[in-house]
């Protein structure tokens, strides 16, 4: 891409957000306003503002409508809201949208993601939680779904039983902003708080401290850095170097923003399961996302392999079933190749990557940006049932009580 393209494609961009910025306040504004107008009708219409940190994670357990009990991860980043839930009875993350919002007086929206988008780029969702914090500790509102003739109160109770882990958040920022020029790098992480075994959890977050340090790599730069001191600094310096640089257009400013967080996406029978988000913007035409998973277990500390939980000589039937779940999930008709569709993949040359998620009924691939596909295809993701890899699954590892629940 040359310089002007660049030019053009971050004023187009600067444009689009500007653009988005008031439609997406004015919807959020709207969100805040339907919470409070409900909440005067409904359990918690005189639980006063609840005092909640800034950043943190949370497991809750309860129900909709008094009797669908779900396990939810929530993971406060500022005003925005990550995470997931799953009914117990199915298992299966429902993920949360990226206009999932925590207000300051406790009030919270989360909506569940389908990943389409209105005409406005706001997510379509398959319903939404609207409700509050009516303590540190526990969330009451109610939960509806297009076509729900009435919605259904829900309760959740922030529970850590045995086998599951809680987690604090770390956090490392830094800003540069030099009239037009601003460039923004943010780290959070979680920290395993509660094992008895402190051996273990040393592991575990040894680990999650070192994991940015270890894959970060700005510049296409292989440093063993040191701290999250020295990587920030880095980048602004970079940042610094580059806007001064006299070759370029005077009125070319662009926004650098690094960004990087984990989500919780199952913390239950001895499995902790997180999901290492990366956001770059540093011009040119669009943002770049990454998306890494990593499984622990929390009786040892150890990552979780596939060699872990599947039969030796697995892999080749474990592709076949993947291929059938991919073709379903982006409705690929079976005569149809994968270049036919849109994706790089050639005839016979479908294969799953280690970059998998362990969740309770099943087992959750995600492939990268440009992966398999063009940067239009996202990062697609098949998720596997335990159902239909049994006869892959170790009779002795950590999916197997997963399975029996299930039978």
């Amino acid at each position: 891409m040359t310089l002007t393209q660049k030019k053009n494609s971050n004023n187009k961009m600067k444009k689009v957000i500007l653009c988005l910025l008031p439609v997406i306040l004015f919807l959020a504004a709207s969100n805040y306003a339907e919470i409070k107008n409900d909440s005067s009708k409904r359990s918690y219409k005189n639980v006063s503002a609840v005092n909640l940190p800034k950043y943190f994670y949370k497991r809750f357990e309860g129900t909709i409508g008094g009797k669908y009990r779900i396990v939810m991860n929530l993971t406060r980043r500022d005003t925005m809201v990550d995470g997931n839930y799953y009914y117990e009875k199915k298992g299966i993350p429902i993920f949360f949208t990226f206009n999932s919002r925590i207000y300051n007086d406790g009030s919270i929206y989360l909506g569940e993601e389908t990943g389409k988008y209105d005409t406005a780029y706001m997510p379509i969702v398959s319903g939404e939680f609207k409700g509050k914090f009516v303590n540190e500790h526990e969330i009451k509102g109610y939960w509806d779904k297009p076509g729900l003739k009435a919605k259904l109160d829900f309760s959740l109770e922030e529970k850590y039983p045995a086998g599951s882990a809680a987690l604090d958040i770390k956090r490392f920022s830094k800003h540069f902003i030099n009239g037009d020029e601003r460039a923004d790098i943010e780290f959070m992480y979680p920290i395993v708080t509660n094992l008895h075994d402190k051996a273990t959890e040393k592991i575990i977050n040894s680990s999650f401290e070192k994991t940015f340090l270890r894959d970060y790599n700005f510049g296409d730069r292989d440093i063993n850095w040191k701290s999250y001191d020295e990587m920030m600094n880095d980048f602004i310096s970079h940042y610094k170097e580059f806007v001064s640089d006299t070759s370029l257009p005077k009125d070319y400013k662009p926004m650098w923003e690094n960004s990087f967080f984990t989500d919780v996406i199952f913390n239950s029978d001895n499995i902790l399961t997180v999901e290492d988000i990366e956001f770059r913007f540093e011009g040119g035409a669009h943002p770049l996302t990454f998306f890494i998973y990593s499984n622990y277990n929390i009786v040892n500390g150890k990552e979780i392999s596939l060699d872990d939980l599947l039969i030796p000589g697995y892999k080749a039937e474990l592709d076949k079933i993947g291929e059938k779940r991919f073709r379903e999930t982006y409705n690929i008709k079976q005569g149809e190749s994968f270049e036919q569709a849109g994706y790089f993949i050639k005839k016979n040359e479908f294969h799953l990557n280690n970059n998998f998620s362990i969740t309770k009924t099943g087992l959750r691939f995600r492939f990268g940006q440009y992966e398999i596909g063009p940067y239009v295809l996202g990062a697609p993701s098949v998720f596997i049932p335990y159902s239909e890899i049994k006869d892959l699954i170790k009779s002795d590892g950590l999916l197997a009580n997963l399975v029996k629940e299930k039978n």
